[in-house]
């Protein structure tokens, strides 16, 4: 740990001097946005109304109290709406948005689809936000041409993009007792073409416990056993922007990471003690982008041709081990297992404002993903799909306060391979294909009730395919397969007030009801105690979101949310929905008494949420209560400090699966 804060200081001093000399030739005028607008996918009601995009919240990454959360769950968690669970068997971070998961609400870098093809899922502890301009995060009504899968809503990670002739912005700091993390983005915009690059790396050797942590037969305490991570992430864009309209982007991104597996340390004796490691989560990121304007730009007789070709892979590698030593692997549960998928596809859009007060755009999506695994020692087996999307979306002004958003997409899912493996006889055979297809159509309004007020509302009716672990998987060989699953549908309602009490303060109350069928549910017992994954479930998810943002006076600044959510399982009530509580309180208060100088206090407060479907196993109730700083040493050079968990709170998201107790960090930032 000395040679590390050796490391850091040299880098500080570094960094110091390094500013002195910058001052001298970069631009006086900065521009701090820095946002990859080509990446956004946001649907407006006017063309002027480029900052409220309908029905999304946009987290600008580049304000000073959102740039302390490192990765993408810690940003999330404190809007309102969203909840983060963990997988603790996986030990994977996810987000709940008004009761959906992450198979329901998909994950995408500036609009291209980056969720695991085998299973929909992403862990988003793995998204570090160094190199992320903004969040954009789209409830219940998502635009069409995110494609298929968004039945929950959509959540797009919009990266940075260079706006200065010489652009950067580094930073390095420590997590006392824990790790360290550095970013280095630098980059240049010349007018006609801009390139950027950028390394980061999280290095997390584990995390601290509480004190109150009361030692088990599985975690003596201390430092969390096997809470290890390391991410290291490479990016690389260049762009060509001939004219003010047109822009012509590729993007690289390089994600190499590994991270260690806490066991479980509960009271549920059913809930399996594994000794998991994952020594390889590498994921590789190619894309271009482009727009290009036909026609004439100064009158709406012209279209907008946008282009997106992506290639996504993901290779994954688990290591399960006997015991806490994680160096032999003789019983039957240890093993060493191999993902390896693959994604490509192509999206285009059209745009145009041609017909009179309508903005109009069709759509096109093609996904082609490939999944391959097998176990040390065994054959590799394939999967494949093709998914075809197809849409139109229209903001139709009807009035001068009033406008319509309607869409209307037709999806279809095609089944193209899919191996079996008997590991008795060593044999591969063939699935049965099955191909299915999906309409997706929603409508929404706004009203304009004055320059400061306004009500939404929209009535979604979005669907979901089947994964192809739904499909297939045999569940450790608890389940029987089923290639037959057609799609779940939810039809999502949402009336939102918003007003405005200036130009910085404003207030805001949402009430959704998403009514969910053909949800797809594991059934027991269907073959003696064999389940299946089958379309059995109802479900309806209903709450209430309640924002408010005020400046009681020039110097402080208050936000909070509060989110009520009420999920019921109509098919069967005894069955409990795990991981969201019903009730959510978030509290920002920042103050600026000087102008170098920023604080923020934030409390995060969670009623109850059950970790098992029977309801027997809950995590408690918690609050949490986090200080962070930020002083401006000079025009380019800013330090953080802050304390999560300050009263050193023992807790857990998921029962068993403890989180860190009090956690002290620092770091330093030069930028322009």
């Amino acid at each position: 740990m000395e040679k590390l804060y050796n490391f850091i200081s040299i880098v500080i001093i570094f960094l110091i001097s390094l500013s002195e000399h910058a001052i001298c030739f970069i631009d006086n005028i900065p521009d701090t946005s820095k946002v990859f607008y080509l990446g956004g996918i946001e649907i407006f009601a006017d063309k002027s109304d480029q900052l409220s995009p309908f029905h999304q919240t946009i987290l600008q990454i580049s304000n000073s109290n959102d740039r302390q959360n490192i990765d993408v769950s810690h940003s999330l968690r404190m809007l309102a709406g969203l909840n983060i669970s963990k997988v603790g068997v996986r030990n994977e971070s996810m987000v709940y948005m008004r009761g959906y998961d992450l198979r329901q609400v998909p994950i995408f870098i500036d609009g291209i689809p980056v969720y695991v093809p085998y299973d929909g899922y992403v862990d988003l502890s793995r998204f570090i936000t160094l190199d992320i301009s903004r969040i954009s995060v789209s409830k219940g009504f998502s635009s069409v041409l995110f494609g298929p899968n968004a039945m929950g809503g959509a959540i797009n990670l919009i990266s940075r993009k260079p706006s200065l002739k010489l652009d950067y912005d580094i930073s390095g700091g420590v997590v006392i007792n824990s790790g360290y993390n550095y970013s280095v983005n630098v980059g240049s915009n010349q007018s006609l073409y801009y390139f950027m690059g950028s390394v980061s790396k999280i290095d997390q050797q584990s995390f601290r416990l509480s004190k109150s942590f009361t030692a088990t037969t599985t975690e003596d305490g201390g430092e969390r056993d096997n809470s290890y991570r390391e991410d290291t992430k490479y990016n690389f864009k260049l762009g060509f922007t001939p004219n003010e309209t047109d822009e012509y982007s590729f993007s690289y991104m390089n994600q190499q990471g590994e991270k260690g597996n806490p066991v479980y340390t509960g009271i549920n004796p059913n809930s399996p003690v594994r000794y998991w490691r994952w020594p390889k989560w590498d994921k590789i990121s190619k894309y271009f982008i482009s727009q290009t304007m036909l026609g004439n730009k100064e009158t709406n007789d012209n279209i907008i041709i946008k282009l997106r070709l992506f290639n996504d892979k993901f290779k994954n590698m688990l290591r399960a081990f006997d015991d806490a030593s994680y160096s032999t692997q003789n019983n039957k549960s240890s093993f060493n297992s191999y993902f390896d998928d693959d994604s490509w596809g192509i999206m285009l859009e059209g745009k145009t404002r041609y017909f009179s007060r309508h903005n109009t755009t069709l759509a096109f999506n093609y996904k082609h993903d490939i999944h391959r695994e097998n176990n040390l020692g065994e054959p590799v087996r394939l999967v494949r799909d093709a998914i075809v999307s197809v849409g139109i979306e229209d903001v139709y002004k009807m009035l001068e306060n009033f406008s319509l958003v309607g869409g209307l997409s037709y999806n279809v899912r095609k089944s193209l391979q899919a191996q079996d493996y008997n590991s008795k006889t060593g044999v591969i055979s063939d699935f049965p294909k099955d191909n299915t297809n999906a309409w997706n159509i929603q409508l929404g309004g706004i009203y304009d009730i004055s320059s400061m007020q306004k009500i939404l509302f929209s009535v979604a009716r979005k669907t979901r395919f089947a994964t192809m672990k739904d499909r297939y998987s045999y569940k450790l060989g608890i389940a029987i397969p089923n290639p037959y699953l057609i799609p779940e549908n939810a039809i999502n309602y949402d009336i939102s007030f918003y007003g405005k009490f200036n130009e910085k303060d404003f207030y805001k109350v949402s009430a959704f009801f998403n009514d969910i069928k053909d949800v797809i549910t594991l059934v027991n017992n269907v073959q003696g105690s064999l389940s299946q994954v089958q379309n059995m479930g109802k479900a309806r998810y209903y709450g209430v979101e309640v924002e408010l943002n005020a400046h009681p006076i020039s110097a402080i600044n208050i936000e909070t949310n509060y989110t009520f959510l009420k999920r019921k399982n109509i098919s069967d009530p005894t069955l409990k929905f795990i991981n969201t509580p019903e009730h959510k309180l978030i509290l920002n208060m920042q103050i600026n008494p000087f102008s170098i100088l920023e604080i923020a206090g934030e409390m995060e407060s969670n009623s109850e949420q059950y970790s098992t479907s029977d309801g027997i196993y809950k995590a408690g109730a918690f609050t949490l209560f986090n200080l962070k700083s930020a002083i401006k040493v000079s025009r380019n050079i800013q330090i953080y400090m802050g304390i999560d968990n300050i009263f050193d709170r023992n807790y857990s998201i998921v029962e068993g699966y403890p989180e860190a107790g009090r956690t002290v960090y620092m770091y330093l930032r030069l930028y322009n």
